[in-house]
């Protein structure tokens, strides 16, 4: 039998998990409608996440829905029972959007609710991988709680469709989770970054808002951190069919040998191991909430710094209009 290693993350393995039941069957009738790699893949899957450091990944995922039919609302109820706001295994408070979550506590979370995964890693790992994708890097900072919508994959679907098939899209949850990124947090208007571009330009890192779905985010990730190509995968990709696309250009399969099920049940009641990976993800919060406050603040500095400036040039201006010697005055 092989040897059963512990769990052994590293920057840029891809987490793919599976759910069960109605969910299930409703993601996987989207993703083959949309994706035809997905219509490819071996395994069938309906989330992903990308390792970016020995023990958080990052995410995309909605908030909880609002019933409006069927599936919505077994989506609406399940997602109630679960309670998706905090982990199940080390009990920490989670966003929603682009969020990190501890690695430990998706495979435990898989395990305890008997759902499949696995983990694909890259053959050509890049070791500006960890500096590119560093949590507390500018960039990484500026994409948590970026938005999530399906409304791509919604919109692809549309045209695909019979009318009883319409009718069925119709009854799916609409699952989205608002903007919490830096722009958003700092209430920024067109004007404020009409303003930051002249006076402050390139003071804050990427602040468009961005929108992803869990199976968007990752390839973006993996393009950023140097370990996949731009163009490797189509941009409506889904679960399954990323797990195809990254298997054809030759990522190894570590489940067994780093995050094996035999880790999971381990971990699953161990009670020290969860109080530690909390403490842990608590001190990842409070670096990424320093990191946000710093780069705000640098802006606040910079935009006024370049306001002075720009008064200063305009009082100039003036002054250099002005007479240079006033006319002498009648006696």
């Amino acid at each position: 039998m092989d040897e059963v290693l512990d769990l052994r993350p590293r920057c840029g393995d891809v987490i793919f998990t599976a759910t069960t039941g109605v969910e299930q069957l409703a993601s996987v009738w989207i993703q083959r409608k949309v994706d035809p790699l997905a219509v490819q893949s071996s395994r069938v899957f309906t989330h992903v996440a990308v390792v970016v450091n020995e023990t958080i990944a990052l995410e995309a995922v909605p908030a909880p829905t609002v019933g409006h039919g069927v599936v919505s609302n077994i989506a609406a109820k399940r997602e109630a029972k679960d309670n998706v706001g905090k982990t199940r295994w080390s009990g920490v408070d989670l966003d929603f959007g682009v969020r990190p979550i501890p690695v430990e506590d998706i495979l435990v979370g898989a395990f305890a609710s008997g759902t499949d995964w696995a983990v694909l890693r890259s053959s050509q790992y890049n070791d500006d991988a960890a500096r590119r994708l560093d949590l507390q890097s500018d960039e990484m900072l500026a994409l948590l709680g970026s938005e999530y919508t399906i409304a791509a994959l919604h919109e692809a679907l549309e045209g695909q469709l019979n009318r009883a098939q319409a009718a069925l899209a119709a009854t799916l949850p609409r699952w989205v989770a608002p903007a919490q990124d830096l722009k958003t947090l700092l209430r920024l208007e067109p004007q404020h970054l009409k303003l930051l571009d002249e006076w402050a330009p390139d003071s804050l890192p990427d602040y468009q808002t961005r929108s992803f779905f869990c199976s968007q985010l990752v390839p973006f990730l993996l393009t950023h951190g140097g370990l996949l190509a731009h163009d490797a995968t189509p941009p409506n990709v889904t679960p399954s069919g990323l797990y195809k696309a990254l298997s054809d250009v030759g990522w190894l399969d570590v489940t067994r040998t780093h995050y094996s099920p035999d880790a999971a049940r381990r971990l699953l009641n161990d009670d020290a191991a969860a109080a530690s990976c909390s403490a842990d993800f608590s001190v990842w919060q409070l670096l990424i909430k320093n990191g946000k406050s710093r780069i705000a603040l640098g802006s606040a500095a910079k935009a006024v710094g370049g306001g002075l400036n720009a008064m200063n040039k305009f009082l100039d201006g003036i002054e250099a209009k002005l007479p240079r010697h006033l006319p002498p005055q009648k006696q």
